[in-house]
């Protein structure tokens, strides 16, 4: 038994390094047992570009409602929001700002170095916890919107709003109001649609960032925290958008482009040329205290996150409510599953530790899985 157990293993992690597609192609993955548990964990750390197509498809998401446009200004390193929000109150009606005016309200390594078109495939920099763990999230979101394209469930959209962009959380919580491309050929008859539910592993959880204990169990080839550039290709989940947000890119600028023709405003030339080196000085973990503690799931409790229910989500009439208006009163991230396959759901993440701007720390993803969730992707 324990030989056939020892072949699983060896048979299941040969597998595993032949295949790099949980984050996608090309990407170099650490995979390790945990604490009982799967973990993968990138060797690379995020790069300017796959932050900036963050940026812009909350810019393009959330901008045109001032109700949600914070959700980008916040997300930006170094951005004085007090100052922009004075800015926007006073200068322009529509609060619809172009990219260089908001990377002039940022410090100045954000214009320098994260925007700079020499360094959009170096380690982005200067973000908070928070910042990290939202786009870890926010990530996971668009890895699963491509598993639904890829099994031509869903159409690829350039231009979703507050209220219709796809999201794990609510998806599974009964919340989604987006809609199916096809009708999928087992439906209960009272809907047009069959459900996913967790159980099916079609979806993977929230990316988050790696805890010390993970890292301390994997083994990398190379270090996270070199100040070199992780070139970024077409094999790339991202890459969806990345097409829709960068034109005419080259050695000295770029253009990022605004999906939505407002007021003739759609294009933002970004040209710098300027040699602004970066001193990494380590990387952002999912602890932010000394603890020993082990398990993630005490670590999110740790960190001021609330563990809920699915029926936390689901509440009197919540049908009849849109997304937008959900999605403030009960945010939510899926965090893994249990021993019965249901997904584990907790809090968003608040913002209780600052970025550094003096130390500058990059970061990488990881993400937790059951085996028979770890087996699903295998698959792929």
């Amino acid at each position: 038994m324990r030989f056939f157990y020892l072949a699983f293993l060896i048979h299941i992690t040969l597998r595993l390094n032949s295949q790099e597609d949980l984050f996608y192609k090309g990407s170099q993955i650490s995979y390790a047992k945990v604490d009982n548990e799967f973990i993968a964990i990138s060797q690379r750390p995020v790069t300017n570009r796959e932050y900036i197509i963050y940026l812009m498809w909350l810019r393009n998401t959330f901008i045109y409602n001032p109700i949600y446009s914070d959700f980008f200004y916040n997300s930006v390193p170094g951005l004085n929001i007090d100052s922009i929000r004075k800015y926007t109150n006073t200068k322009l009606k529509d609060r619809i700002i172009d990219m260089n005016t908001v990377i002039s309200f940022s410090k100045p390594f954000v214009r320098n170095y994260m925007f700079n078109p020499k360094y959009l495939d170096y380690p982005v920099v200067g973000v908070s916890w928070q910042n990290a763990n939202n786009y870890g999230k926010w990530l996971a979101d668009r890895y699963n919107e491509v598993t639904m394209i890829k099994k031509k469930l869903l159409c690829f959209h350039t231009t979703n709003s507050e209220c219709d962009y796809f999201d794990t959380g609510f998806y599974m919580a009964g919340l989604w109001e987006g809609q199916l491309d096809i009708k999928l050929p087992e439906f209960d008859g009272e809907s047009d649609f069959k459900d996913f539910t967790w159980g099916d592993h079609v979806f993977v959880p929230a990316f988050r960032l790696p805890s010390k204990n993970e890292v301390a169990k994997s083994n990398f080839k190379n270090t996270p925290t070199e100040f070199k550039a992780y070139p970024f290709n077409r094999q790339h989940f991202l890459h969806k958008w990345y097409k829709q947000y960068f034109y005419k890119e080259n050695k000295v600028s770029y253009i990022l482009t605004q999906l939505y023709n407002y007021e003739g405003y759609s294009r933002d030339t970004i040209i710098i040329d300027t040699n602004f080196t970066i001193k990494i000085s380590g990387e952002l973990l999912l602890n932010i205290n000394q603890s020993n503690t082990k398990n993630i799931l005490d670590i999110y409790l740790q960190n001021g996150q609330d563990q809920h229910l699915k029926e936390y989500y689901v509440e009197e009439y919540s049908w009849k409510k849109r997304l937008c208006e959900t999605a403030i009163v009960n945010p939510c991230t899926i965090v893994d599953e249990d021993k019965n396959q249901n997904p584990i759901y907790m809090s968003e993440y608040e913002n209780i530790l600052p970025p550094d701007y003096i130390n500058f720390k990059c970061f990488r993803l990881a993400c937790s899985m059951g085996k028979k969730q770890y087996a699903k992707m295998i698959e792929k």
